[in-house]
């Protein structure tokens, strides 16, 4: 009677058991598991809007920013570029090019070790429990299936979470690159708008590299060769150079960078006149024989062309200014001129503005020796750059000029220092080294002039060595091949009788007659 009577209690111990565990499971467990997962999917979203910047704890790394170190080993790619130089520019990128991912698998990790870590927690606290007492197993087994749904349902919550994150980082991923992409092209278009509109273009006057990208410097004295708007910013950019410590906010496009920053030449890193790649570009190179009179008309045209624009011209830098004095000193004081010397040339260069257009004037003078010798002015690559260019003949230089002049008028020649060298040979060694470089000098414009004037004049009429008509001058000088040749190379040509000797002339042209003609090619005028 006993037994039975102990079976009895033991059955209803277990059945109060069982009903304790179904009412722990209804009234607890699930209640548990339900707030669990709430709290799983909130503690996933709250991770993603705080995006874990400070990193996480456990066996994960901390993340990893993407600095302009990286940008500028390759971190987010970019064009090919010569070597030594970097991948990209000394900036910091734009969130949702590549630090987005980052904090994305971030998030999932630390979300992953924190649900791992509290099944490894519960698993070696049971066997623990497990292995002290089998009592103690069975008074803290009503506890199991809680625990049981708080991680299923923590893991659930945490999985919820993180798709919810990706969903969220990657919705807005896409919109910051559909909108961003936009905003690039529309400001990259403007820049080459401008640009093509207003013929402007960044030079160089020391190694005459043309571009319409110059490279800007930045307070800090790093360079970034790729202003654009893009990957490492689309309306403005944070600077990272001097080791990512100077984080000064640059605007992108060219249009406004060359207001607050200095342009640098890509090639050899000159610094570049203001309103680069902005202005107007004219690169002017004067050419023909030695002492064929170069350089006095280029001092003359420097000089009158300052006067006829008065304060709205202006040199833009020292070696120009320099240069600009001594011609005007020169020219006042009627002075002879240096000979150039047998270098490749500084251009000289003066910004001359009407109203809000600016126009940067870069003018050349190469000795006549480097047109003369072929492998000599295969260096003047500024020439291949040029849409406007201006050939200067010497007329005492031409033989049957130097022919008639015998007797009393012997002195006349000696004070026209004729040039020693032929005329046509300096033209079509400059024309032929254009061809030779790809130049369609067929789109060029070119002033021909025949320099001199105020000495032919001097001479008696019945000499026939005054000029009325140059076409006629040059042809019955034997030079109407050259002149058949001029036209036939270059879309226009204008021919100037010009004395380079005072401000106003008599009957002849003056040294600003074609600069003015050239420069009302390019849209300013004189």
């Amino acid at each position: 009677m006993g037994y039975v009577l102990a079976a009895i209690a033991g059955l209803v111990a277990v059945g109060l058991y069982l009903t304790l565990c179904f009412y722990v499971f209804l009234y607890v467990a699930l209640p548990v598991s339900a707030i669990t997962g709430v709290i799983g999917v909130v503690g996933g979203v709250a991770t993603a809007v705080v995006l874990a910047g400070l990193g996480w704890g456990g066996k994960s790394k901390q993340i990893v920013l993407v600095g302009p170190a990286a940008v500028m080993k390759g971190a987010i790619g970019g064009r090919p570029v010569p070597p030594g130089r970097p991948r990209r520019d000394p900036a910091w990128p734009t969130y949702f090019v590549t630090q987005y991912r980052r904090d994305l698998a971030g998030i999932i990790a630390w979300l992953r070790e924190s649900v791992q870590d509290s099944w490894q927690v519960c698993g070696r606290g049971a066997r623990k429990v497990s292995r002290t007492s089998m009592y103690l197993w069975l008074l803290v087994w009503p506890a199991v299936p809680v625990v049981l749904a708080f991680l299923s349902m923590l893991s659930l919550g945490a999985v919820l979470g993180a798709l919810f994150c990706a969903l969220i980082v990657a919705v807005v991923t896409g919109l910051a690159w559909a909108v961003g992409g936009a905003v690039v092209w529309i400001l990259r278009g403007a820049d080459h708008a401008w640009q093509v509109v207003f013929r402007a273009a960044a030079s160089c006057p020391r190694c005459y590299y043309v571009t319409r990208l110059p490279a800007y410097r930045c307070s800090c004295d790093d360079l970034h060769r790729d202003i654009r708007p893009g990957k490492l910013g689309v309306l403005w950019r944070r600077c990272g150079g001097r080791s990512e410590t100077c984080g000064r906010r640059l605007p992108t496009m060219v249009l406004r960078a060359a207001r607050v920053m200095t342009p640098v030449c890509q090639r050899c890193d000159a610094d570049l006149h203001a309103n680069a790649a902005v202005a107007t570009d004219i690169r002017i190179p004067v050419f023909g024989a030695t002492m064929a009179g170069k350089t006095r008309l280029i001092a003359a045209g420097l000089v009158l062309l300052k006067d006829a624009f008065g304060g709205q011209a202006s040199f833009v830098d020292k070696e120009s200014e320099r240069t600009y004095r001594s011609h005007k000193t020169d020219f006042d004081g009627d002075r002879p001129m240096p000979k150039t010397a047998k270098t490749n040339p500084v251009a000289t260069t003066i910004d001359v503005h009407t109203g809000r257009r600016h126009a940067l004037v870069h003018i050349f003078d190469a000795a006549g020796e480097l047109y003369v010798e072929r492998k000599a002015n295969a260096e003047l690559s500024y020439l291949d750059q040029a849409r406007t260019l201006m050939f200067v003949l010497d007329p005492f230089s031409v033989p049957d000029v130097r022919a008639r002049l015998t007797g009393p008028h012997t002195a006349t020649l000696a004070e026209a220092n004729a040039s020693p060298h032929d005329t046509e040979a300096s033209y079509n060694s400059t024309v032929q080294r254009l061809r030779d470089a790809g130049v369609e000098t067929g789109r060029r414009r070119l002033a021909f002039v025949i320099s001199k004037a105020d000495l032919l004049q001097k001479l008696p009429e019945d000499l026939g060595l005054r000029i009325t008509d140059p076409e006629a001058w040059l042809h019955d000088r034997g030079l109407d091949n050259l002149l058949l040749s001029a036209r036939r190379d270059f879309s226009d040509v204008h021919i100037f009788i010009v004395s380079s000797m005072a401000r106003t002339t008599n009957g002849v042209a003056t040294a600003l007659d074609p600069l003015r003609w050239l420069l009302a090619g390019e849209g300013i005028t004189v």
